[in-house]
């Protein structure tokens, strides 16, 4: 059965407020290929990215400029947005959520090295000594957004890891639970580590039917490999 991935929609806000308060989890469903997509929007980003509510004119200037990169974004209009982004991020450089929107758009575009260069870069950028000490740690949105590039370009060891950063980060993190057991199910074989993942989801998330049917069927797995393993038919 495929594994949908969970997807994430735009944030109310271009900044992130909270760890998981801006974004907008989409239900599993079978229907959904279930290697597709899982990224954060480009709404959120590294917990140093949030601005006070006193903006200058600059800082009005720049979140109007990357609200219209956000709605190009939204119609599809990959280009328009990509050339927002990239225009505010040459004189922005330091702005978490500019590299974690060009690292989402990337990746929207299929440019799996670039969006895995502007993931890193936006984590760099989180846990700098130079970065206010609100933003010193990279958000577990980017290490799980720089986990699906990397599964997506077949990186699977290094997905992993940065999987379980995002879970170090966060251990109430569900999502990343979530992928990292799709990533031991369907791309390294490891049932037993699949389950362990999916149930640790649910646990935080809630039981989902569809994951249930999943960790039926990763028990029948191991239990039909063991038996194998034991000499059984």
């Amino acid at each position: 059965m495929k594994r949908a991935v969970p997807q994430t929609g735009l944030g109310a806000s271009i900044y992130r407020a909270a760890a998981w308060g801006l974004l907008m989890t989409v239900g599993i469903g079978c229907a959904a290929v279930r290697s597709s997509g899982g990224s954060a929007s480009p709404g959120a980003s590294g917990k140093g990215s949030s601005e006070s509510n006193t903006r200058s004119p600059v800082k009005m200037e720049y979140h109007s400029a990357y609200q219209q990169g956000l709605s190009y974004f939204e119609q599809g209009q990959l280009e328009n947005a990509q050339r927002v982004f990239e225009s505010l991020v040459r004189s922005n450089a330091d702005r978490v959520e500019l590299h974690n929107a060009l690292g989402v758009l990337f990746k929207r575009r299929g440019m799996l090295d670039n969006a895995i260069a502007e993931y890193t870069t936006a984590i760099s950028l989180s846990e700098s000594p130079s970065a206010p000490p609100s933003g010193r740690v990279a958000s577990p949105e980017l290490y799980n957004n720089l986990a699906i590039a990397y599964r997506e370009h077949g990186d699977f060891k290094k997905a992993e890891e940065t999987y379980r950063r995002a879970i170090t980060l966060d251990p109430k993190f569900a999502t990343a639970y979530y992928n990292l057991g799709v990533l031991y199910d369907l791309y390294l074989n490891q049932p037993s580590d699949a389950m362990r993942n999916y149930r640790e989801y649910e646990k935080l998330a809630g039981q989902n039917q569809t994951v249930d049917v999943w960790i039926a069927d990763l028990e029948q797995r191991v239990t039909h490999r063991t038996g194998n393993a034991a000499g059984q038919p």
